[in-house]
């Protein structure tokens, strides 16, 4: 799970965006904002054109939302709207199918998030398939 914390202390909307790495074998599987008021979003996956109208159409009219496209199968970039006077947190998660191998497991954590990063920690769960 990855949480990005995004704060707008401007009178009017304001957008963010960075581009997300994930390691190869992963797939993203959410995305939720924690808003300001105690209200939470989740995502819904959409034909990106779609998803673009209706992100912008939020973005023009001052309410929160995000968007996270895929540019390859590690690069996601994402675009957060954040209401005037706003916070909002975002929740991506993602999994990772790891391979064992000689008793042992390897994973990545890639670590190139194009923006300054305040508070970075990791909460890594592995569970083996029943």
């Amino acid at each position: 799970l990855v949480t990005i914390e995004f704060s707008n202390e401007r009178n009017c909307t304001a957008l963010h965006g960075f581009t997300m790495q994930i390691p190869q074998n992963a797939r993203v599987t959410s995305l939720d904002m924690n808003l300001t008021d105690g209200c939470t979003l989740s995502s819904e996956i959409a034909p990106e054109q779609n998803a673009q109208d209706t992100f912008n159409k939020s973005f023009t009219t001052g309410r929160p939302a995000a968007i996270l496209t895929a540019s390859d199968a590690t690069q996601y970039p994402i675009r957060v709207s954040v209401p005037a006077g706003g916070n909002t947190k975002v929740h991506i998660a993602y999994e990772e199918l790891l391979q064992l191998q000689q008793d042992k497991v390897s994973f990545q954590i890639p670590l190139s998030p194009g923006l300054d990063v305040g508070n970075l920690s990791f909460d890594l769960s592995v569970e083996e398939p029943s």
